[in-house]
Parts: structure tokens; sequence; C-alpha cells
């Protein structure tokens, strides 16, 4: 019996079936007879050999009996022959020997199925538990896919890829390739070469992958398995590592790396262009201690490397050398790179060159001091307009910038153009001795002297060899001197000297700077002196206004006395003359009547020629002071307007200047008349208070009120009264104050000292 078989060609069905359901006759003992089951396989098979012949010698005795008829079946089965014996002797050999035979057969045949079924579970597991995508192309159909494969191209399962055409997800711009590829298969019959193409998923979206074709004979036709490696993520990593690259190729920092000794190991373009320094000078041969500056301590690269060992990026401004030698100053962070375990693989430096930015600042900072010198100069001169004062702050000011380091000493001088000399106004430094100290400076002496007459700026690096500086004195050390002139639209109006120690210089931008201040002092002592002349000015004018208010009060006295005692008694005589005239004329008659109203008449104008000189200088006045006259003043323009008028006065006021009584008086007179005219009120109320060194008058009412831009801008019939109010109380030595809004009222406070 010969078995033939090929692994190849076995079917999955057929090989479980010959490895669960095919026994022989050993298996059947084993099965059945549990002393054979627990002999050797060898002793089965003879035992197997043995029960074989022995039922062989019973058949064979049997048929000679019954059918040749050869003696008896005892002695066919006890007695045979010599002949009988060797034959079924040799048939005993033959079924042992070929059931060893077919034991050895079975026993590969099982060894090889169990490997074959191994071997097909293995690749199987292979194929569809691979991450690369495994697919089988019959013709243009497709005929299987991994589950790699249909995840790949967007299918939920890989049945729903079967039978689809390969075509149906190639790109026409593949297409050409794809065609070139498989004819290649087709002729040579050896596996393509791998390719990179984009391909279309179920879903729509793109991918890209690595393809390998093999051929191979299908169910006696040609087929091709295909393999897809997925390199989209890897594509697009890739994308983003170039995208990287040249960002970091371009960027305007300074970017390298190192390795975990602290060798460079990369550095960008903008490194060689910073630094000096190209790629094949260092990378892989230095560290960065070549960029020392040697500016830093010992100790701060301790603590540098201290952070950056602990995982930390460390940040900062730092001096660097470049490879010519110079220095600049960079700005950047330092940070560890770490494997997928945490540990520093790495550093990373990212830097940029802030020499540029940090000079700029520095002029910036500089500039800003110096705009705060300027500011606080404005400021000290702006503050007041006392010349002593102005002076002293803004020398103080001068010296305290930073490019004299506080070692400058400093004089200013005022041009007294009547004696035609320089007077000491202000000074830091000057001792006793010192002979600007006790002696003016004529214009042309000295260095100061010839500031003042040529109006210009003198340096002096070296006093005690300038023949122009002779005033001397005996502890004078070596310096320098800056003369500056005080100057106020080209007019010199003083000398600003400052004294500085014989090693320091004075730069262009520094003498820039003081000329400045010293024309802001310059500009500081016009303005004080304009405000002194102004000042001189306005107390002419008050002692002017005061005298004609005098003069005034005066001409008003004058007034009254001759109304009275001219005006007065002619009327008194005229009167009595009509009284007389009146008994003289007859009864009933017109002369009679007429002369009644004419005495009617000069009794009227009487009346009213006592109001003016009541007016003019009331006697109350100067008899009970102003409260009582405020009074008086206010029951006079009640009787008059019917407007109720308040008057809340104290009555012990300290002494007033009669000045200032008769104005806050003829204050008190206008208010009420401007009331009468214009306010439409029904109520005024006036009130006089005092402290210690001023007195205080407000005129108040319910009227209609005024627009206060008014004031200052006299109207017709409106505005004179109240710019009258305020001369009055300027020419007091006081102010006056309107405080209006339309529907609103007015009050008019009056301030003037006692």
């Amino acid at each position: 019996m010969f078995i033939r078989y090929t692994t190849n060609n076995i079917s999955r069905s057929t090989r479980s079936s010959l490895n669960s359901g095919c026994c022989t006759g050993v298996d059947f003992m084993q099965k059945t007879s549990p002393t054979v089951h627990s002999l050797p396989r060898t002793w089965q098979i003879i035992l197997l050999g043995f029960g074989a012949s022995l039922l062989f010698w019973l058949v064979e005795s049997f048929v000679l009996v019954y059918v040749f008829g050869e003696g008896t079946l005892l002695n066919q089965i006890l007695r045979p022959s010599h002949h009988d014996i060797w034959q079924r002797s040799l048939v005993f050999i033959f079924v042992v020997g070929f059931a060893l035979y077919a034991h050895s057969l079975l026993n590969k045949y099982r060894q090889t199925a169990v490997a074959l079924q191994a071997s097909e579970e293995k690749y199987r597991n292979l194929v569809e538990f691979s991450p690369d995508a495994i697919g089988i192309q019959s013709g243009d159909k497709i005929v299987y896919f991994n589950p790699a494969g249909a995840a790949l191209f967007g299918a939920d399962d890989p049945e729903e890829l079967m039978g689809l055409s390969v075509w149906d997800f190639v790109l026409p711009e593949y297409r050409d390739l794809i065609e070139e590829q498989y004819r290649q298969l087709c002729q040579e019959n050896k596996q393509s070469p791998m390719i990179e193409i984009r391909f279309k998923r179920l879903d729509g979206r793109y991918g890209d992958a690595e393809v390998v074709a093999i051929p191979y004979q299908h169910d006696g036709r040609l087929a091709i398995q295909t393999i897809f490696r997925d390199i989209t993520e890897r594509k697009k990593a890739a994308s983003e590592l170039v995208k990287l690259r040249k960002a970091v190729e371009t960027s305007g920092e300074i970017i390298f790396l190192t390795d975990r000794e602290g060798t460079i190991t990369y550095v960008n373009p903008q490194f060689t262009h910073v630094y000096g320094y190209t790629a094949e000078e260092i990378v892989q041969k230095t560290t960065p201690r070549i960029l020392k500056s040697g500016v830093l301590t010992q100790k701060d690269y301790e603590e540098f490397w201290r952070k950056l060992l602990n995982k930390e990026v460390v940040t900062g401004e730092w001096p660097n050398k470049c490879k010519d030698g110079h220095f600049i100053t960079i700005e950047g962070a330092a940070s560890p790179v770490l494997d997928e375990d945490g540990q520093i693989i790495g550093f990373l430096a990212i830097q940029r060159d802030i020499t540029e930015r940090k000079r700029i600042e520095n002029e910036v900072r500089q500039r800003n001091k110096e705009l705060a010198a300027l500011n606080a100069i404005a400021a000290t001169v702006s503050h007041s307009l006392d010349l002593e004062k102005i002076l002293n702050g803004a020398l103080t000011e001068v010296l305290r910038l930073d490019m004299f380091g506080g070692q400058a000493k400093g004089m200013l001088f005022r041009l007294n153009e009547a004696q035609g000399s320089l007077e000491l106004a202000a000074h830091r430094g000057a001792g006793p001795c010192h002979p600007c100290v006790t002696n003016p400076i004529r214009l042309g002496e000295c260095l100061c002297g010839l500031t003042a007459q040529t109006g210009e700026l003198i340096l002096c690096n070296d006093c005690s060899q300038d023949v122009r500086h002779s005033r001397i004195w005996p502890e004078m050390p070596d310096h320098h001197d800056v003369c500056l002139p005080l100057k106020a639209r080209d007019k010199v109006l003083g000398v600003m000297n400052l004294r500085l120690p014989v090693n320091q210089n004075v730069s262009d931008y520094d003498l820039q700077l003081l000329e400045a201040m010293a024309d802001q002092i310059g500009m500081a002592l016009e303005n004080a002196q304009l405000f002194e002349a102004v000042r001189q000015h306005h107390e002419r004018l008050r002692q002017l206004n005061v005298r004609l208010s005098e003069t005034e009060e005066m001409e008003r006295r004058r007034l009254a006395c001759e109304l009275h005692d001219q005006v007065g008694q002619n009327l008194t005589a005229l009167g009595i003359n009509l009284k007389i005239i009146q008994t003289l004329a007859p009864e009933d008659t017109a002369v009679k009547s007429r002369l009644r109203e004419s005495q009617k008449l000069l009794e009227k104008i009487t009346s009213q020629i006592r109001g003016v000189m009541t007016d003019l200088r009331p006697s109350i006045l100067d008899d009970y002071g102003l409260p009582a006259a405020l009074r008086w003043l206010g029951e006079q323009f009640s009787d008059r307007t019917n407007i109720a008028v308040t008057v809340n006065a104290e009555h012990s006021l300290p002494a007033i200047s009669p000045l200032v009584k008769n104005t806050l008086f003829r204050i008190a007179q206008e208010a009420l008349t401007n009331v009468a005219k214009h306010a439409q009120a029904d109520h005024v109320a006036i009130t006089l208070e005092s402290n210690a060194t001023n007195i205080c008058l407000t005129i108040s009412d319910n009227g209609v009120g005024f627009d206060r831009r008014a004031v200052g801008e006299p109207e017709p019939d409106q505005g004179w009264g109240l710019l009258i109010m305020t001369e009055r109380a300027e020419a007091a030595g006081g102010q006056c104050r309107i405080d209006s809004r339309a529907g609103q009222g007015t009050s008019i406070i009056v301030e003037a000292p006692l």
C-alpha cells in the first residue's frame, strides 16, 4: 500500500479529518484494551502482527480442511506441515513488518500535518494581525484583504472590498506607473521594487503607502499579493519635519543642540551669522564654552548647569564672545532634551542677539534720565517764581545728572547790567575762600565773565594751564570748567559754571543736554524777572487804585457837604420864601394853588437831595459801622423795590480799614442795583463774616441768574456793574467772585484783607 500526499494541496477539512478521524488497529487496540494501551508501541505492533497471523492460521486451516479436504481441522491447527508453518511464519513476518512500516508512515504524516497546521496558523496570524495591509488581486478584482487592509482603505470589514477593482483606488497620476509595474510582474514573475503611491479611500479621503507586489499562482491563475505599508502619518511627519527644519534654518533666532556631555551636535545658519563659527568648525568638536565671555562668575555657570541637570528651563540674558573676539549680549533659553524614559539625552539652546536692543535701551534709559532731569528742572523753575528758590533748585537738579557721578560742583550767576558784573545767586561746593563768593565777576573777567560777554559756551579742560582762568585761590584743585550762558531770546541773563574733576570728560551730547538745561534756567530767570516787574507794576496799580478810591470818597464827601451847605441851605431859604408868599397871596386864586404845588415840589426835591447826600456819604457808615450801614441799605432797598432783604452781619467785627469798609459798602450798593435791574428776584440775602485776616461779604439773590461767560465781557446795560465791583475789590487788595447759573440765582462773594 502506498500513500502519496502533499501539504500544499491538502485542504483544511481533510487535514482535520486525518488528524482526528483516521486510526489503525493499534489505535483501536489502545481504545479497547487498557492492557495493550499500557504496552510500548513496538510491542503493540508485534501483538497486532501475532493476532493477524493467528487469524490467518485459523482461516487457512479452515480453507484447507473444508475446501481442499486436506486432513482434519484439529490437525491443520495443531499439527500443520512444515510448508504451512513456513508460509504462516512468513505471513506473520509480513504482517508485523507492514504494521511497523504503516506505523512509521502514519507517524511521519501526523508530524507533517501538525507542522503544516502550525505553519498555516502562524502564516494566517501573521497575515491577519499584520500592521501592514496585505491583499490578493486576481485579474483586476480584489479577492482578499486582511483587517489592516480594510482599515487602510476605509472599510469597516474586509468583505466590503471583495470584488472591487484595484483601479477604484488608483489616482489618475499613478495609473501609468501601476500598469507598468503590473506588466513587469506578468513578464518577469518576480517581486516588484517598492514604490510610493497616493490612493483614494472608500470614505473619500486620501492616503499614502509604500507598495510591494509579489506574483504567484492562485487556482491555476496568476494572482498578485500586494503589501501596503501606510506612510500617511510618516509623510505628514516628514513634511512637518521639513517645515520645522526650514523654520529652524531660516529662523532669525540662534539655535543649537548639544549631547549629554555638552558637545555641540547642530547649529543653524543664524548661529554662524552671529557668532562667526561654521558648523564644520564646531559640530562634534567643541562645547558652548567657546562662547564664554568671562564676564560671568564660576558660581553663575554652576547655577546654570544645576538647573539644566534638574530638567529645568533656564532663561535670561548673558554676555557671549564671538569668533572675532567682540562681545554681544544674547537673550534666550536653554532646556534639556528628554527621551521616552524622561532621561536627559542632550540640550537645546535658543538665543537672539539683543546687543543693539540693549544699546538702544541703554540710550533710551539715559535719555529718559536726562528728560527726567529736564522735567525736574522745569518743575523746579515752574513751582515757584521766587528767584532764589528757582536757581538753587535748578543747580541741585543739574548736579544730580549721572554724567557727573556726584563729583561736580557748580555756581549760578545773575547778570547785573547796571553794574556790568555777575552776582553769585546759588552755589554748591564753593568754599568761603572762593573769590567768586566774596567779589562779583566783571564782564570779560575769568571764564564766567567771558561767557557772559560773548554769550557762548566755554569748555576748559585744564584750568591750571588756561590763561583765561584768571581767578584762582589757594586750595584750587586741578579741574575742568564748563561755563554756559543763561539766555532768554538771545539775551544773556546769567552764567552757570560747573567744576568737574580733571579725569572726567564731557561728551558733545552731554554739552547739548547742559545747554538745554541752561536754556530752561535762562527762561525761568526771565520769567522770574518779568514776574517781579509785573508784581511791582500791579503794586503800583493797586496803590493808584487805593488813591483813586480815597479821592473818590473824598469827592463824594465834598459833594455831600456842598449839597448840604449850599444847595440845601438855598432850598431851605426858597422854602421859607414860598411860605411867606403863600401867606400873602389871596385865597382861592390860581397863584395860591401854584404856590402850594411849588411848595410840595420843593419838599420832594429836598428829600431827593438828602437821599443823594446819604448815598454819597451815609453818615451811618461812619457813625455806626459797616453792619449797621448794610442793614440800613437793605431797608432802603426793600422800601424802594418791595424786594425782601435779609442781612446777617456780625455785630462785633475786627477793625476794618476805611478803604475796605467803603469798598464793601459800595459793592453792596452796586449789587443791589443790579438785582433791581436784572435779577427779577423777590429775595436778597446779605452776609458779612470775618476771620483773623480777611472779611467776606456775600450778596445772594434767587433771581433768574445769568451766563458767567459774560463776566469780564461787558454788554450794554448789563456787564459794567460786575466789572466795576471786581475792580473795586482788587483796588482794596481783595477779590470778587461771581457765581451764577441760569435759573438758579446769583451770588457775589467779596473777600478783602482787614
